[in-house]
């Protein structure tokens, strides 16, 4: 499957396919917050108040430590979203986790589309602005075969503006190691 340069861990049961989606369509799990005009998620009212409020206050301190949203919110309303983030499709690894899924998700695992591993930040400022965002995808159901297969280490960095220095394939999905964060030096 990947090249030279890779690192594969566990058992790898899925295909890496590239497209580029709308952000509201993927369930962002890493973000700093969820959106609080979106209930259900899978939560109730007032736990997406206690998230947002939570998620607010991580992202002020963050700001006043180095400026990381502002920057990185700045950078993609100039440029775009530079570098792909990495989803699943089909599968998740709630444990890790505290959360729950959409209701959609919960009934119908082929629904499932998060952001559990890479990129939180980034489609957090995406689904804000209700962007696009460029995304691998490591899909568990055969849902996306329509998309571009990404199977070897040069199709995968190519997509890139900022190259990592390392790509991990866990059982779980997609991991790029030392995304350069470009934001945090043009600014």
């Amino acid at each position: 499957m990947v090249g030279h340069g890779c690192k594969i861990l566990g058992e790898i049961k899925y295909e890496i396919r590239y497209g580029v989606f709308p952000s509201r369509d993927i369930f962002n799990i890493l973000g700093p917050g969820i959106k609080s005009d979106s209930p259900p998620h899978g939560s109730s009212e007032k736990e997406v108040a206690i998230k947002t409020k939570r998620a607010e206050q991580y992202i002020n301190k963050r700001n006043k430590q180095d400026g990381f949203y502002e920057k990185l919110e700045a950078s993609i309303l100039r440029e775009g979203v530079r570098n792909p983030i990495s989803i699943t499709a089909g599968q998740v690894r709630l444990d890790k986790y505290h959360c729950r899924l959409p209701l959609e998700m919960q009934i119908d695992p082929k629904k499932i589309l998060v952001c559990d591993f890479q990129g939180g930040s980034r489609l957090f400022i995406a689904q804000k602005h209700n962007l696009n965002i460029p995304c691998f995808v490591a899909d568990f159901v055969g849902k996306f075969k329509d998309l571009e297969l990404a199977n070897t280490k040069d199709s995968i960095l190519t997509k890139f503006l900022d190259k990592p220095t390392e790509i991990r394939l866990y059982a779980w999905g997609l991991y790029f190691h030392n995304l350069p964060q470009i934001q945090m030096k043009n600014i």
